[in-house]
């Protein structure tokens, strides 16, 4: 918990480099730079903290929640894969003929990808994943509490609920980061959603999900 509260300090830290330094804030938010491999590394050890929790849960939990757990985990390690191009830059991978045609970038992931015109990170990763994001943060709470089939549904996923504080604080620096004019600032909103994220799965608002609780309780 901690730990992830210092990220989001880091987080303001970095937004306000923006207005003092700029040449720093472009160091810190440069592809392959701390920022990015900040949301990273989040991703991958909320993946590796999911997987540890089903191999200690089995099927304690139900069948449903395994496969969706499952592949929340597996969810959580391709957005890190894709975080870092899968690699390409650490070990200097050349990117096959797929990728150098299609991927606008020429990297080695898949939400750089323009198929005939249709962009993956606009139309999937951007529009898609917005609206997931503020349905999640924002809706999936009052939702929980109002509806009982709602209710139902997430206890038998197994989805961690987000507080109304971490809510608020997503929305609070999602506002300050959206203030800085500079296109780099959406590698600030990735992490801050990883951040925050992390902090939702170490205490959400339905105890019985945090990502380190190993009892069926």
């Amino acid at each position: 918990m901690r730990a992830a509260m210092l990220i989001i300090i880091f987080i303001l830290l970095v937004i306000s480099s923006f207005f003092f330094n700029k040449n720093l804030f472009h160091v810190l938010v440069k592809e392959d730079g701390v920022i990015e491999y900040t949301t990273a590394i989040l991703l991958l050890l909320m993946s590796f903290l999911l997987v540890w929790k089903i191999i200690r849960i089995k099927r304690m939990r139900g069948n449903t929640w395994l496969i969706f757990n499952t592949f929340l985990a597996l969810g959580l390690f391709f957005g890190f894969g894709e975080e870092i191009s899968w690699g390409q830059r650490l070990f200097d991978i050349t990117p096959g003929t797929f990728f150098t045609e299609n991927n606008l970038q020429k990297e080695t992931n898949l939400h750089n990808l323009n198929l005939n015109g249709f962009k993956v990170n606009k139309w999937i990763f951007s529009y898609g994943m917005t609206l997931i994001i503020v349905c999640y943060f924002f809706f999936l709470l009052p939702a929980y509490k109002m509806n009982d089939y709602i209710k139902r549904m997430v206890d038998k996923f197994g989805i961690p609920i987000p507080q109304r504080k971490h809510a608020f604080l997503f929305a609070m620096i999602s506002l300050i980061v959206l203030a800085v004019k500079d296109t780099d600032k959406w590698e600030l909103l990735e992490t801050l959603f990883a951040a925050v994220l992390f902090l939702v799965v170490l205490n959400p608002y339905n105890a019985k999900e945090t990502i380190l609780q190993f009892k069926n309780k």
